[in-house]
């Protein structure tokens, strides 16, 4: 007879399996539950990816386009491109041979200057484009610069200078010869504003400026040394050598030399306005900075030189300390060409070993980076000492060390001071020399 189940244990055996079904059961609805979650994450993450495949190809789309009206403006603007040559006719003269030639000199000149500018500007500019024009504006007082050709006996008929003129006119379409009128700065102010507009075009690639024996243009630059677009377009034209303080702005832009169509010297009487330039003094004066405002001011003479030594100062004193009435150091003049000056700065002399006979690096280290050689003697010497002076002795003007060869007042004929290597206490002193102190 068969055995009687317990109840029991049927049922206790039961719970066991429903425990079990219910886990199964809660098992596939989590895995459900996860499955759907996962689905969900996944088809978000397509419709981003979607979403920004779309922006990128927009983003793409629209920076070719972008890219396509870049390149066509670009294209637009260098199809106008020029270049823009403005020149002051009273401090940059043509050559001689040119201007006594009359209408055929002005045409010739025209050409020359054109085709030399041409020339160098894919020099200056390596990106210009080859159909580029040039457009050339000389500006000057006509009745003046008549007038200084015939004292000065290089034009025997004043009408010589109308007819070079006409003719550098009729030598080119966007070459112009204009008469700036009698006034005293119409010249200036013409070339400033040309100058200007130059920069300002956003056509113009390069705009050369021809006024190298002014030092008023000097003011003109100095406001664009800072701005490296505008300064990067600057171009300065040299004929007559840089005036002092146009030499010292000179390695901030490129420049161009043109002796083959400019006078090396500036015409001999032409007296030169720029009203931004100081009035050199009249009192006697001992001093360089004098001595250099001079050679910067008005002229007579186109080798004229900088201040002569007093006829109670003797032209360089090592062994004696100059002051001035309220006690404060001068020093003592220096008679050079101001051209000898600037090529003196550019050939990196050692001051040290010329001036004092001793170059400390040579003598602790073997070796120095400036040029020692031969010592230098008469205006090269004078040179030297002059450029040594463009930076302030650490004394000031209290300095009493007669060997010192650095400067106590700034050189500059005309300085703003902002920006200045020499304090301001250094700036307009009193050069006039009432004591010497051994």
């Amino acid at each position: 007879m068969a055995a009687v189940l317990d109840v029991a244990n049927l049922e206790e055996r039961w719970t066991i399996c429903k425990v079990e079904d219910d886990r199964k059961s809660a098992l596939i609805v989590d895995l459900f539950n996860h499955v759907e979650t996962l689905t969900r994450k996944v088809a978000e993450a397509e419709q981003s990816l979607e979403e920004k495949n779309i922006y990128i190809k927009s983003v793409k789309q629209s920076g070719a386009e972008m890219k396509l009206q870049i390149n066509q403006l670009q294209s637009e603007k260098d199809k106008y491109s020029f270049s823009s040559v403005v020149i002051d006719g009273d401090c940059m003269p043509f050559t001689d041979e040119l201007i006594t030639q009359g209408f055929e000199g002005g045409k010739k000149a025209s050409g020359m200057l054109r085709q030399t500018i041409l020339k160098h500007l894919p020099m200056l500019d390596p990106g210009m484009p080859h159909h580029s024009q040039v457009m050339i504006r000389v500006y000057a007082n006509l009745k003046g610069l008549a007038k200084v050709y015939h004292d000065t006996q290089i034009l025997k008929n004043v009408e010589i200078l109308n007819d070079f003129v006409r003719g550098f006119n009729m030598g080119s379409s966007l070459c112009d010869f204009v008469n700036a009128g009698n006034g005293k700065e119409c010249a200036d102010e013409k070339v400033k504003e040309n100058f200007e507009l130059g920069l300002n075009d956003v056509h113009c690639r390069r705009v050369l400026l021809g006024g190298s024996g002014d030092n008023g243009y000097a003011r003109l630059l100095e406001r664009h040394l800072a701005d490296n677009p505008k300064r990067n377009k600057i171009v300065l034209i040299e004929g007559p050598p840089f005036e002092r303080e146009l030499a010292d702005l000179q390695v901030s832009f490129q420049a161009l030399s043109l002796s083959s169509v400019f006078r090396a010297q500036k015409l001999p009487s032409v007296k030169r306005r720029v009203s931004s330039q100081l009035t050199p003094p009249t009192t006697p004066s001992t001093g360089y900075a004098a001595a250099a405002s001079k050679a910067s001011a008005p002229s007579t003479s186109a080798t004229s030189q900088m201040d002569s030594p007093s006829t109670t100062t003797p032209a360089h004193t090592m062994n004696v300390v100059l002051r001035n009435k309220a006690g404060e150091r001068v020093d003592s003049p220096l008679s050079c060409m101001p051209q000898d000056v600037i090529l003196m700065k550019n050939q990196k002399m050692c001051n040290n070993f010329h001036l004092l006979g001793d170059c400390h690096f040579l003598r602790n280290f073997g070796s120095c980076q400036h040029k020692h050689g031969p010592k230098l003697d008469g205006k090269d010497l004078q040179a030297l000492r002059a450029v040594a002076r463009h930076s302030p002795c650490l004394a000031g003007l209290d300095c009493d060390d007669p060997s010192c060869i650095h400067g106590h007042r700034c050189p500059r004929s005309s300085c703003s001071v902002s920006g200045c290597k020499f304090p301001l206490k250094m700036h307009n002193t009193d050069t006039v020399v009432v004591r010497r102190v051994v």
